[in-house]
């Protein structure tokens, strides 16, 4: 009889320690894994694509809205990239068989200075003479190619990017003639 009792308490302490870790790995398995068909996983896939597809092309038209409003404004200010042939005088340009053109992509000018607004880019591509920069007292011009700024009377090398940071009269002066790449707004004087 003592054997039997033994054996007893033996299985009910089994079962008490086994069976509840059975009866919970069982209601997680079922719980958090629950069983789907391919159909309705294709169903909601296919959904999700049309949505992320309406999404994109809602996308698209607002860029290429904005990117012709840009070009719009960008032709309306004149921020196209001109070539701009300068002259210091009149002399220099007949001498040079040129004549004063004011329109289009390339413009020969008579003039000492050239004044540039603010955000204005400028490249020298060529000089005949001295080239310098005309800064204000707030600084110079921002040589982006270096990484530094130009003050006023030092010489504008070739073939950098320069960028007028204000609209207080800063740009550049030549003494003979120079040929220059600019994107924005400037004047000659």
């Amino acid at each position: 009889m003592n054997n039997r009792k033994i054996l007893i308490l033996v299985i009910i302490l089994v079962v008490s320690l086994i069976g509840p870790k059975l009866i919970s790995t069982e209601a997680t398995i079922s719980n958090n894994d629950p069983l789907i068909s391919l159909s309705y996983l294709n169903k909601v896939i296919d959904e999700l694509k049309a949505t992320l597809n309406l999404k994109n092309e809602q996308q698209d038209d607002a860029i290429s809205t904005i990117s012709t409003q840009v070009s719009q404004v960008s032709s309306a200010t004149g921020n196209v990239l001109e070539v701009v042939e300068l002259y210091a005088n009149t002399t220099l340009l007949n001498n040079a068989g040129k004549s004063i053109v004011r329109e289009g992509q390339s413009k020969v000018l008579v003039g000492t200075k050239i004044i540039a607004d603010a955000g204005t880019e400028i490249i020298l591509r060529y000089t005949n003479g001295s080239t310098t920069a005309i800064a204000s007292n707030l600084g110079g011009l921002s040589n982006v190619t270096e990484g530094y700024d130009i003050q006023h009377g030092k010489v504008i090398p070739a073939n950098h990017l320069l960028i007028i940071p204000r609209s207080d009269g800063r740009g550049v002066a030549i003494t003979n003639n120079a040929i220059f790449m600019i994107r924005g707004s400037y004047r000659v004087e």
